[in-house]
């Protein structure tokens, strides 16, 4: 189809992906040179071959996205892709994965619609399962030895079982599939385990979170604030707490006088998160004063901040900072004698949450519920954004395999979502608590686009006056 080779730099890698992100997602049709440069990705030069699969992983995550939102994808811009990819299955390498992977996508997607329009606000694939099945295996057909069919392959078997969908997982990985490594949507199956493998592999809580750590921050609390009827969690490192710590000691005494409990694990080096902490304190009690609230040091003191070392055996820092509040949640609990609200120190409060945490006191659990295809990847079914536990055997029996699977992976790198594919596995274990979808219940919480500017500016420091 095409003749001549391509030479390969890091404007044309990256000009060509874009182009197929274009096609599929703004109807862009590629030019002949992406076209030709696709059939040929297999000859990109050995320092730019990860770059590739970043770039390639790049695209699955966003048509993903907006996919599994239910936006406008042009999956008709499939066509003249797989025309490309097709020509020369051996040269096109990961292109060729990638188009297969959004192949195998659309088909069950349709299928899924098709079958039932209703399926896509559904949170159980289950009864779905044999139409998408039968829509996978001809795009199997069509792409024998398509790598990354294979991650899809493994998201229907999980759907019932889970040993054998690990195994899936496990020869996705070692075939060698990089693209696996940069798409957000994928990169759980390294850290998706079978249950021998939990039990075998999770450690006690007193290597991640000492209890009596915990314990000595909650009694701290003064009187009133030490008998909270819920308590707000979250887990940050230093320059975290620094970014969201603030919006959230402005509503302090809010719902401190709510009789919302507020605790705060701060994971990092001892000299800088005891600074961090030190001048929250400070802020805390001069945003009270500044309110001519009385007593303003007694919020700094009712909000419970649990200091932590990283563990030397943890494989991704930045998965230990997200998961520590889930492996505290169970130390808060016993030490309050109340339920946990776990959540994202970036959202955005839009509305009272005393009546919207009150709804959930008739559950065990509360979580983030996925629907439609997005159960197909057991990471994305359970969002860890923010979840509630409650004391009831139940929500404890829950937050106990949480820990397992916690502890049993973070010594793994890469492990981004380690804590999503922990809440499905404690789900599954834990299958007669009873469980609220938190999106409907009148979730006051939203994680605004602005946010990003937050995180640039403490990292970069403020952009310069135009």
């Amino acid at each position: 189809m095409f003749t001549s080779q391509p030479t390969w730099n890091l404007k044309r890698l990256k000009a060509t992906f874009a182009e197929v992100q274009d096609a599929i997602l703004k109807n862009q049709p590629p030019s002949e040179d992406t076209l030709k440069a696709l059939s040929e990705v297999a000859a990109v030069p050995e320092a730019l071959r990860q770059r590739a699969a970043t770039e390639s992983g790049r695209v699955t995550g966003h048509v993903l996205g907006v996919a599994l939102r239910r936006g406008k994808v042009h999956w008709n811009a499939l066509n003249a892709l797989t025309q490309a990819v097709k020509a020369d299955p051996d040269g096109a390498g990961i292109a060729r994965d990638l188009v297969a992977y959004l192949q195998g996508v659309k088909a069950m997607n349709r299928a899924l619609i098709a079958g039932d329009a209703l399926a896509v606000a559904e949170v159980n694939l289950g009864p779905h399962r044999a139409v998408l099945d039968v829509a996978l295996s001809e795009v199997e057909r069509a792409w024998p030895g398509a790598r990354s069919l294979n991650i899809l392959r493994a998201g229907l078997v999980s759907l019932d079982d889970r040993t054998a969908a690990r195994d899936l997982y496990g020869a996705a990985i070692e075939g060698g599939w990089e693209t696996m490594a940069t798409s957000i949507y994928d990169l759980g199956a390294h850290t998706y385990f079978s249950g021998p493998e939990v039990w075998a592999r999770r450690r006690p809580i007193e290597e991640t979170i000492p209890r009596a750590d915990v314990a000595e921050a909650i009694a701290a609390r003064p009187a009133p604030y030490n008998r909270p009827w819920v308590t707000l969690l979250w887990s940050v490192d230093p320059g975290f707490l620094r970014i969201y710590g603030p919006q959230w000691f402005g509503l302090a005494p809010y719902l401190l006088n709510e009789g919302i409990g507020m605790a705060m694990v701060v994971a990092g080096p001892r000299a800088e998160r005891q600074a961090a902490i030190a001048e929250a304190r400070e802020l805390i009690t001069g945003l009270a004063r500044y309110r001519n609230l009385p007593e303003p040091e007694r919020y700094a003191d009712a909000i419970s901040f649990i200091g932590v070392d990283v563990p030397d055996w943890i494989g991704e820092t930045k998965t230990f900072y997200a998961s520590a509040r889930y492996l505290a949640a169970g130390p808060v609990l016993e030490a309050t004698g109340a339920p946990v609200f776990v959540l994202d120190a970036d959202q955005t409060v839009r509305d009272h949450m005393g009546p919207f945490l009150k709804k959930l006191l008739k559950f065990d659990v509360g979580m983030t519920r996925s629907r439609g295809l997005a159960l197909l990847w057991p990471w994305r079914r359970n969002m860890a954004g923010a979840a509630f536990f409650n004391t009831t055997p139940g929500g404890q029996a829950v937050l106990a395999r949480i820990r397992d699977y916690l502890t049993a992976g973070l010594a793994e790198n890469p492990s981004w979502t380690l804590d999503q594919n922990a809440l499905t596995f404690a789900l599954e274990q834990a299958g007669d608590a009873s469980v609220i979808d938190i999106a409907t219940a009148g979730r006051p919480l939203f994680q605004d686009a602005v946010r990003t500017v937050f995180e640039k500016t403490w990292r970069e420091g403020p952009a310069t006056p135009p």
